[in-house]
Order: structure tokens, then sequence, then C-alpha cells
């Protein structure tokens, strides 16, 4: 077949990688039976001076050249006739010479494949003397610039080809054949040569797997395509490292034509320390069941889950048989997961543990769980089930909810003297950020309640925003604005509705300081807070009832000078709390603990926790 090699290639390697133009010369030498291949790299200063793969196959007989001449004819369904295309996708120009045995004589082809290749275009030489066959490959004119130069290190080839062509060595192996693959690099200054043969090949253990498990429905027949063996086999290797080794990994893939087509079926989470595992399913119902790239599965996409779990299920039962610790690692990740996301259980696929990472299993019930939200909203009538349900949803809502402030809690307990007062400030209320009632994603930004769960309502709240900035954003409260930059930490506004000029409102207001900063920082937030109260009383007649904090890590010289200070000591469901009204301007003011703080929000959230974890039962 003529076709235009120039267009062709791109278009069929749209995704192509470098790696793809030596695994093509590997298989060529492998079908062609070749038993040793050498692969010589030489580049400096970015110029790829020498790259040449050489085999002792059969070589390119009249058979063999006829089937290389005819692009895009697939010789069968294994082999599909257009993977040297990848060549001319970094290449200007490949020298092919190989010998070949022809009758009795051994004869000598030559060409260039390139861009304007015409099978007629070769030189043959009909008897030599050399008696021995064989291709070599000589690649010219690099094309496409590669990503990384990594691509031509030896160790790195070695790395790719055994991956790849594992499942043919393996079958090599078996079959007691001797196989040797040389792989030299010179890239500047750095040599490098290393090699695959028979001995590096793992000792395979397997199992065998009811082939009809794997069979594809056939539509046609209503039924499932014919059988064309009883059994498929599941091959695998396993070894363990020791612990200083810092060795974890899993190789999983589909043995297709001989070549590893590798299937992620086990993050990267979740690989067994110091293990090192591989696993390829052999089946002569996936031959050919890649693209004629080879770079994708043709499975159905039904067909490929199918497979992909009864692949992972016997992987999961291979490793609880072997390693008797890998039944706690699953169990530990389930526990993790019931406790952490409680509201998502009854959507949690656990057969997906110990396989995809935490976070896309809970991303695949997270939204199973939206789904049931959206189908029940989208009703316009609920029927009795119905409302059961929508009750059920909403308790998962509110558990989600507790759920998240108490990993507010968890943040907040873990900041130590180090941290700056920001850290505090961001976790209890982003800074720069103002509030209205009535918006429902301010409940997973504004974190007041951590202070206390009545400062969960409001009309108006501002973090770290300047009085200027309040006093003309909340154009409802004052009658006129400030030119004042102060910033408060905190502070809210409450009221019952504001309809007329004469309604009141309440203003809470928090100044907050870093653990374990010095005493004149801490008792600042006297000076502070009362200046902010004076400053906004001056331009608005709303404010009624006022309530100040300053939230503060005590120590024995803070309560010495708040005692000093007229400030008297009371205790409450907070700790202890040094407090001391304000005659000119009508407040009191509150130093409240931390700690205190934080432990009371603790308890008071892990009460409703327990309540939706477990349900609530009113006994008369």
């Amino acid at each position: 077949m003529d076709i235009n090699l120039k267009v062709a290639a791109p278009r069929l390697f749209p995704q192509s990688r470098f790696e793809m133009v030596y695994f093509e010369a590997v298989a060529n030498a492998l079908d062609a039976q070749a038993t040793e291949i050498n692969i010589e790299i030489e580049m400096e200063n970015s110029n790829l001076e020498k790259f040449i793969i050489k085999d002792n196959g059969i070589g390119l007989n009249e058979e063999n050249y006829w089937r290389f001449s005819e692009l895009m004819e697939a010789k069968d369904n294994v082999h599909k006739g257009q993977g040297r295309l990848v060549y001319l996708l970094y290449f200007d120009d490949i020298k092919i010479t190989s010998q070949f045995l022809e009758g009795d004589t051994y004869q000598q082809r030559s060409f260039n494949f390139n861009d304007n290749f015409k099978k007629e275009n070769h030189h043959l030489i009909k008897n030599i003397k050399e008696y021995k066959s064989g291709t070599t490959l000589s690649f010219n004119g690099k094309r496409k610039k590669m990503r990384t130069n990594n691509s031509l290190d030896a160790n790195y080839i070695r790395e790719q080809i055994f991956a790849e062509f594992l499942p043919c060595f393996f079958e090599m192996k078996q079959e007691n054949k001797n196989f040797q693959i040389n792989i030299k690099s010179k890239l500047n200054e750095e040599q490098r040569q290393t090699s695959i043969n028979v001995k590096d090949i793992p000792d395979f253990q397997s199992i065998e797997i009811d082939a009809t498990d794997l069979l594809e429905e056939d539509s046609n027949n209503a039924g499932q395509k014919s059988l064309l063996e009883p059994t498929a086999k599941l091959y695998y290797f396993l070894k363990s490292h020791d612990i200083k080794s810092n060795i974890s990994s899993v190789v999983t893939s589909f043995a297709i034509d001989n070549r590893a087509k590798k299937i992620d079926i086990i993050d990267v989470q979740n690989y067994l320390p110091n293990v090192e595992a591989i696993f390829f399913l052999v089946s002569k119902h996936f031959e050919g069941c890649v693209d004629p790239t080879r770079q994708e599965l043709t499975l159905k996409p039904e067909h490929l889950k199918r497979v992909k779990n009864i692949f992972r299920n016997k992987v999961k039962d291979i490793l609880k048989n072997n390693f008797s610790e890998y039944q706690n690692i699953l169990h530990e990740r389930q526990s993790f997961l019931w406790n952490r996301f409680p509201h998502l259980i009854d959507y949690i696929d656990l057969s997906e543990i110990g396989f995809k990472a935490n976070r896309d299993i809970v991303q695949d019930a997270q939204n199973q769980f939206f789904k049931e939200q959206r189908d029940i909203l989208e009703k316009d009538k609920l029927t009795e089930s119905d409302y059961i349900k929508a009750l059920d949803l909403s308790a998962k809502n509110l558990l989600e909810y507790i759920l998240f402030r108490q990993l507010q809690i968890k943040k907040l307990k873990s900041i130590g003297k180090e941290d700056r007062e920001e850290t505090i400030h961001n976790i209890i209320s982003p800074m720069r950020t103002t509030y209205s009632s009535g918006h429902n994603n301010d409940l997973f930004n504004n974190n007041a309640w951590i202070l206390d769960d009545r400062f969960m309502t409001y009309i108006q709240a501002a973090s770290d925003t300047t009085l200027k900035d309040i006093t003309e954003k909340f154009d409802e409260i004052f009658y006129q604005s400030t030119k004042s930059k102060s910033r408060p930490d905190y502070l809210m506004f409450f009221s019952n509705k504001i309809t007329h000029k004469s309604d009141k409102v309440d203003l809470v207001c928090f100044e907050f300081k870093r653990l374990g900063t010095k005493l004149e920082e801490n008792t600042k937030a006297i000076t502070e807070l009362t200046k902010y109260i004076k400053q906004l009383k001056d331009v608005c007649e709303k404010i009624q009832r006022v309530w100040l904090y300053a939230l503060v890590n005590f120590d024995q010289n803070l309560e010495e000078s708040l005692e000093s200070q007229d400030f008297k000591m009371k205790f409450s469901t907070q700790g202890k709390i040094w407090y001391r009204y304000y005659e000119n301007i009508g407040a009191e003011l509150a130093f409240l603990d931390f700690e205190a703080v934080v432990s009371d929000a603790d308890s008071r959230n892990k009460t409703f926790m327990e309540i939706l974890k477990n349900g609530f039962s009113y006994n008369e």
C-alpha cells in the first residue's frame, strides 16, 4: 500500500514517546527469533552521533521484507503492521542492513527507511561470504526533540525493555531458550554498559483463573464469546527487602502479544512496605487487544472493569496468603475511612480499599452521596421512602459539617509557640474577610463557633478588616463611615432584624494573640479593644450591648498583671476567665485562655459527633 509516510506517522502516533523506538526494534528482533540484541548509543553535546540496534535474528528474507514494505497490512491479530512508523517521528532516515538465508545461500539486503521509502528501492547481494543472519538498524538525523536524555541512558533503557517484554522473556526462560540483550550508552563523558539475560528473569509462581470469567459479553449472540482456553494464568513474583533498602513496588499488567501492557490497579499509597511485587495476567482472550500503535487497550470499558476486578481480587488473595500483615493494613485503612468519613460509610466501596488511594475512594463516595442529594432535590413530590431518604441525607450532611469542625479543632491543638498569630487567626476566620447572614458557604470559612456556638449566627461579621471598610460595607448599621485604618482581629454584629433606624445591634469583638508572646503584647489587647469600640460608637447609635475578648495563652505574669489592673477571675466551661467592666465604653472585657477555649470547643463538638454516629434515643 502506498501511503504518505510523512503524514501517516504523526497521525498514527499523536502521543508517542521515544521508548517506542527501541520497543519496536526489540519486538521485531524477538519475532525474528533473535537470541542476541545489541544497542549502542553515543551523544555529544546534544548531538546523537550513534544509535544502532543489531540482532542475530533470521533477517529480512523475501517474505519478511514484503511484510515490512506493506505498511498498514497486518500479518495477524498480533502483528499490527504500523509500529515501525514510530521511527520516522524521531529520525529522518534509518539505514537497514539485513543478512538472511534464502534457500541454501546467505544474502544481504540493504535500504533506507524514510519518508520516501519504496519497497523496490533496496540493494540485494545474493551470495555473501559471511554465513550468519541478522539485522542492523542505524538511526540518523534526529527529527523530534526528546523530553529528556534519560531515554538514551543504558540503565533506563534496560529498565524499560525489561518491563515491556517480561512476559516474552519469561516464556523464553520456560522453554529453556537463552537470550542476551547488551546495552551501551555514552552520553557526553558518562558511559554505561548493562544487559538482560535469562538469569535476570525471576522465577514466577502462578495461579489459574477460570477463563470463562474473562470473556467479553457478545451482544450479537446475547451471551459470551467463544472460549479459546479453559483457564488463564496469573503469574506473580514477590520479594521482601531489608527495611533499609526502602524498596516498595508493585507492577501489574496484562500479557498481550508477549508484551506487558501495564494496568494500574494498585495506587502507590497501597504498596506493601519493603516488598517488591510483579503480577501479569496471561490469556489467549487478550491477544491483539491493543490499538495498532500499542498504546491503548481495545477492551470495552465494562469488560475491562470486570477483568480488572478479577485481577484485583486475585492479587489481594495472593498478598493475604503471603504477607500476614497485609490483612491488618487493610483493616487499618478501612478503620481510618470509617472514622474520618462516617457520613460516607454507606457509599464507600470496601473492595477498593488497598487498591485505590484513600482520596479517590472518598471522592467516589462523595460523588455518589451528592448524586443522591441531587436526585431528592429534583423531585417535585416526595414519597414516604423519599422523605426517609431525605432525613438520612440531612443527617449525613450535618455529620460532614461536624467532622469538618473537628479538623479545625485538630489544627488549633497542633499550634505551638513557634506559630504566628496569623495561623490562629486564619483557622478561626480567614483574614481580610467579611460575612453576611444567609450565606451557607460561610459555614466552612467562618469558624467563630470555636469561640462559642452562639457566634454561628450574626447579621454581619468581619475578620482583620479596617474599621473604615467595615463602616462603609455595613451601611445598614452605620449612618456614617470612619477614616480609621485600625483592624480588629474579629468582630460581629447581632440583631433579630434591622428594619428601622431605631433598631439596635449587639457587638462582639476579639483580639487573638500568639502563644507565648510577651506580657506587653498580651495586655496591649486592652488598649486595642477599647479603642475599636470608641471609634465604632462615634459613627453608630445602634450599638447597645458590647462584649470584648482577648484570646491569649495564660501564664503567671499575665494573670498577676490583670489582677493588678482590677480584673476579676471566674471559671466557666471555657476554663479560667479574667474580666473587667469598663464604664467609659459600657462594655465588659474578658481574657480567655487559648487552650481552655479549644478544649471546650472539642468537648462540644465531640458530643454532637457521638450523637450523630451512634444515634439519639430519648427515654422518658
